[in-house]
């Protein structure tokens, strides 16, 4: 399961938060992000997954946060 949580700010921004895969406290993560609205059409997110997390993946590698950008863009033909 997975818990998420979202504050609008005057439509322009809106802060984000969400805990994921509840069930298993050990390989949850919490996730943040902003999103920033640049028109009413494109928006723009900055988000980090995995805030606090630590530990290795099952093939060894480091586990690290993870930052994330994304452009989006919505509308119709």
């Amino acid at each position: 399961g997975s818990l998420g949580l979202g504050l609008n700010i005057q439509d322009k921004v809106k802060v984000m938060t969400e805990w994921d895969n509840i069930n298993n406290f050990h390989d949850s993560r919490l996730n943040m992000g902003l999103r920033v609205y640049l028109t009413p059409y494109f928006n723009m997110d900055f988000s980090i997954r995995g805030i606090g997390q630590g530990g290795t993946f099952s093939n060894g590698g480091p586990r690290d946060p993870e930052r994330v950008v994304q452009f989006k863009y919505c509308g119709t033909f």
